[in-house]
């Protein structure tokens, strides 16, 4: 029997699929035990009545119908809801392949016992420090420091082995090596990501806290583990012809995002258009009415994006474009310094292909920085 990897499977549904929700996000919840100084959700998170958990499961059935795979769930903290496993084991039954992300501090020995008995496709945790103190000083608690070592614990003592994430932020940055050390001490896979945009209500407050475009792309090149990545990754698509179109995520082609209200959007950081699930909707006329949007977008004749080299392998996102400049067509200045940084350090690195024909960048395209202060 002829055998694929997971990844490449994935991939080619992707390819295949069109207009269906094949991989949806529902927040559950905006709640948190947590306060983080970075959270992109709304600051007035609380606009009224969640979607209970007979509404989650109409919605599970309508994902299923429409041919849906991977159903994450994520918040706010998704454990904070108490009725979280009658939703949760509904889609479980449903034969959805279920992820969540969690900050890990509710996770009890009680709790992880009843996951292991229907054990998610994934299941992340963000970690915000290597001590108590860096975690109080992004999450405004100390303890969750102690309480999410032990839901990593507990969940481990049941089998389930979770991945550790880390959003790096300017009061984190030197402890991502360590918490590295942590995850492998563990044997847990560990990622993370050290570009932060703004809240998905526009404000821009959590900018103040993200690195220098410069120490973006160092920190991102000093992990040695990803050199390999970085290389294939070139070879395959430096050369790619540049897309002239806005969107080139797979946004609408492949899922969508569910907020605890019923709203729909395109995207878990593009916040219009939305459309109201909840108000007896169906999902064919949302696709309608988001695709009906997107092909409203045009590309503008000077998006510098669309013209430019590094096209591939930068960060551009029309969620970014639309936070810092209600504008699809707008470069955000952030992603395109940092591209154009580690596109120097490739080269430096000796990870760039030695050969870049016609959709390749020069080293004069790389030196195009502008200066950047933060």
């Amino acid at each position: 029997m002829h055998k694929i990897s997971y990844d490449l499977f994935k991939q080619n549904i992707f390819k295949k699929s069109r207009r269906i929700p094949l991989d949806v996000y529902i927040e559950v919840t905006y709640r948190c035990n947590h306060n983080c100084l970075q959270c992109y959700n709304p600051v007035n998170r609380l606009k009224g009545a969640e979607l209970d958990a007979s509404e989650l499961k109409h919605f599970i059935d309508l994902l299923v119908d429409a041919g849906c795979l991977w159903l994450n769930f994520t918040g706010g903290e998704p454990f904070i809801r108490q009725d979280f496993f009658e939703f949760y084991e509904y889609a479980m039954s449903k034969g959805l392949l279920c992820c969540i992300q969690s900050n890990g501090t509710l996770i009890t020995r009680s709790l992880a016992e009843r996951l292991s008995d229907n054990p998610p496709y994934s299941l992340d945790i963000t970690i915000y420090g290597a001590s108590r103190e860096t975690y109080q000083t992004i999450t405004g608690s100390g303890e969750g420091f102690d309480k999410c070592h032990k839901g990593i614990e507990n969940l481990l003592s049941v089998g389930i082995k979770p991945s550790l994430k880390t959003t790096v932020l300017k009061q984190n940055k030197n402890d991502v090596r360590a918490i590295g050390d942590l995850a492998k001490s563990y044997g847990l896979n560990y990622s993370y990501d050290p570009n932060i945009h703004p809240r998905i209500d526009g404000d821009k407050t959590p900018q103040a806290l993200r690195l220098s475009p410069q120490e973006s792309a160092d920190i991102m090149l000093a992990d040695e583990s990803h050199h390999k990545d970085w290389k294939e990754y070139l070879e395959l698509h430096i050369n790619e012809p540049i897309p002239q179109e806005l969107v080139v995520c797979g946004a609408l082609e492949d899922g969508f995002w569910i907020d605890p209200y019923g709203i729909l959007r395109i995207c878990g950081i593009v916040p219009e258009p939305t459309y109201n699930l909840r108000c007896g909707g169906t999902l064919d006329e949302a696709w309608d009415f988001f695709s009906d949007y997107i092909n409203s977008q045009r590309p503008e004749p000077d998006n510098p994006c669309l013209k430019c080299s590094l096209f591939s392998f930068c960060g551009h996102c029309i969620g970014w474009s639309e936070l810092e400049h209600k504008d699809w067509n707008c470069k955000v200045d952030y992603l395109c310094e940092i591209a154009h940084f580690q596109g120097i350090g490739l080269k430096k690195l000796g990870l760039w292909p030695k050969e870049v024909k016609k959709y390749g960048t020069s080293e004069k395209d790389l030196c195009k920085t502008t200066n950047h202060t933060d």
